[in-house]
């Protein structure tokens, strides 16, 4: 059986990224966490512990990360970059502290050697291509979820346009994107990696492209002809989740921002054909439900 990383980007809360190392937790995969900087006194030995037959390896370099800003890039690189230092992966899995493997380990090694070579990449529909355009087009100031900054923000965007900066202009590649989270094959993370000075130089004064460097360098490399589902809707439908097929991940729009499913959804999860769901909480009693009845069955080999 070929291993498999998991690599997840937390920021807070312990017993949901003890959720997550538990959903997959076993002998041929190996863990990698990033922790953020802001997070103070997280427990790793509590953490840690939660695996009984994956190793756990955390990032010693902790970023802060900022949301809109290339920090969250800086994250996931980060994480690329070291479970590939550590071994060789058949995939690459980059998840979100709030997310949960909804499938025991056989089902999910099973279905990724059966599509063995495919890159598991979320892209958008074309208008929302379009509207992603100006996320490079023009310089950001340090996101945040901060109303100042975002008014600083649209004044200097409103600069910009007044002197018609465009920085697509010096990028010769389609710029796309899509969901944040991905799987993906170690041959494509090394080939992010390899590109690591160009993503940094292109992305790292755009918005959210945390959502577009990955789906960029797919489509204008040879990796395009891998991609598992790519979406080439005239109009972006988050309620088609057909769209969110292209990374195995049930992640629903329409409810929320993205909404956190619970207790009642469990039965649809249970069904339903994805690898992970976000997001989740231990505010409710789901995880527990997917741990016991979906997870657990093929832990033991």
């Amino acid at each position: 059986m070929k291993r498999h990383a998991f690599l997840i980007v937390a920021h807070s809360n312990e017993d949901d990224l003890i959720n997550l190392v538990k959903s997959v937790d076993f002998e041929f995969n190996d863990i990698y966490i990033h922790i953020d900087k802001k997070w103070k006194n997280c427990n790793y030995e509590k953490i840690k512990s939660a695996a009984k037959y994956s190793s756990v390896i955390f990032s010693e370099q902790r970023i802060s990360v900022v949301w809109g800003g290339a920090s969250q890039i800086k994250a996931e690189l980060l994480l690329f970059e070291l479970a590939l230092r550590y071994g060789d992966y058949q995939y690459l899995h980059l998840l979100s502290g709030q997310d949960i493997c909804i499938k025991n380990p056989l089902q999910l090694h099973e279905f990724f050697d059966t599509n063995e070579g495919k890159e598991f990449i979320c892209f958008c529909g074309k208008d929302w291509q379009e509207k992603s355009q100006e996320r490079v087009k023009y310089y950001y100031l340090n996101r945040g979820r901060n109303k100042i900054k975002s008014m600083f923000n649209k004044i200097y965007l409103g600069i910009q346009k007044v002197l018609h900066i465009n920085r697509l202009k010096k990028i010769n590649m389609v710029i796309c994107g899509g969901s944040n989270w991905v799987s993906i094959t170690s041959d494509f993370a090394n080939y992010l990696i390899s590109n690591k000075k160009h993503i940094l130089k292109t992305f790292s004064h755009s918005f959210c492209a945390d959502e577009l460097y990955k789906q960029t360098y797919a489509f204008n490399s040879k990796y395009k002809n891998n991609i598992y589902y790519l979406n080439l809707s005239e109009k972006n439908d988050d309620s088609d989740l057909n769209m969110y097929i292209a990374n195995m991940r049930y992640i629903d729009w329409v409810r929320g921002k993205p909404y956190l499913f619970n207790e009642s959804d469990f039965e649809d999860i249970k069904s339903s054909p994805y690898m992970f769901i976000r997001k989740v909480s231990n505010s409710n009693k789901l995880p527990s439900m997917i741990l016991s009845q979906c997870v657990q069955n093929g832990k033991n080999l």
